[in-house]
């Protein structure tokens, strides 16, 4: 009896331990000046020091990041003789094994579906973490909570009516930006269009809730507790070199629209929380912990391969 309780303990201290691995935390990821950074409340850490990143998606576990670098002049061509414009480079922080490189590809990288995604508007998703495609009855493109028992996105047959559901796909906007699962499974999306867009949040047998006027684009991520980041206009002007993104003092005419993050829930105003700052994504504990630590070794976390 007392060899089965023992044993019944560890196997629950087990699933507690998985569990907060996985549990959201107040802590995201995000991208500024070409290089990614984490923000956890007060405290700001820089996890690349090249800046040159364009994308990126953390692992929702914090065993691997998948880094999307922007193609260099004169780098050598590939055995076919290809010249590309990005390399994706997968780096895990479970182990010191050198990243893996995926040549050439400028789709879009997304934590989503409990795994990292690579995918574009037409080509099938590939699992970066898996190393093989992922297909979702119905959709071309999309995101889905951990489990998968949540879909959302673009159907197949090349409309741009954004949906919810795999079995019995319901739309819920004609046209939409962007979109983001959290693990759980609530869903939120911004509606194409000008700064004058909306910004929508779906739970499981629930009405949306929108806030109009969102100016939402770029990349979004929405946690299980109903918080939305997303991209937007801020004040001021700026002008843009590369990856950078730098205030203009004094603003002149002609000057571009500044960016940066914002946070939403449903029943508040949005709030900017980053300037100069984009494609936000929520961290999980056990992605918090792995990147602490990385950051603490005073050096760049994913070095180029």
């Amino acid at each position: 009896m007392q060899v089965r309780l023992a044993i019944t303990i560890i196997a629950f201290a087990c699933l507690l331990v998985e569990a907060r691995a996985v549990a959201e935390t107040p802590c995201f990821a995000y991208l500024q000046d070409g290089d990614i950074y984490m923000a956890c409340g007060d405290q700001t850490l820089r996890l690349t020091n090249r800046g040159d990143v364009s994308d990126f998606a953390v692992a929702d576990d914090g065993s691997a990041v998948a880094v999307k670098y922007e193609y260099v002049v004169g780098r050598t061509k590939d055995s076919a003789g290809r010249l590309g414009d990005c390399d994706v480079l997968i780096y895990s922080l479970s182990s010191n094994a050198p990243p893996r490189t995926i040549r050439h590809s400028c789709s879009g990288l997304y934590a989503t579906c409990g795994t990292v995604l690579l995918q574009g508007s037409t080509e099938e998703a590939e699992d970066v973490l898996a190393r093989k495609q992922l297909r979702i009855s119905g959709y071309r493109r999309f995101v889905c909570s951990r489990d998968r028992s949540v879909v959302a996105g673009w159907p197949r047959d090349g409309s741009h009516d954004f949906s919810v559901g795999e079995m019995s796909m319901r739309v819920v906007a004609p046209v939409a930006g962007g979109a983001s699962v959290s693990p759980s499974g609530i869903v939120s999306y911004f509606t194409e269009g000008s700064n004058d867009n909306s910004l929508c949040e779906l739970r499981p047998a629930d009405k949306q809730i929108c806030l109009k006027n969102a100016d939402a684009f770029g990349a979004i991520s929405v946690s299980d507790s109903g918080e939305t980041l997303f991209t937007t206009h801020t004040d001021g002007g700026c002008f843009y070199r590369k990856h950078r993104v730098v205030k203009a003092h004094p603003p002149a005419t002609g000057d571009d629209q500044c960016l940066g993050i914002a946070m939403w829930k449903p029943g508040a105003d949005k709030v900017l929380v980053k300037e100069l700052a984009e494609h936000p994504q929520w961290l999980t504990h056990g992605a918090v912990e792995t990147l602490k630590s990385c950051a603490a070794k005073g050096k760049d976390c994913f070095g180029k391969g």
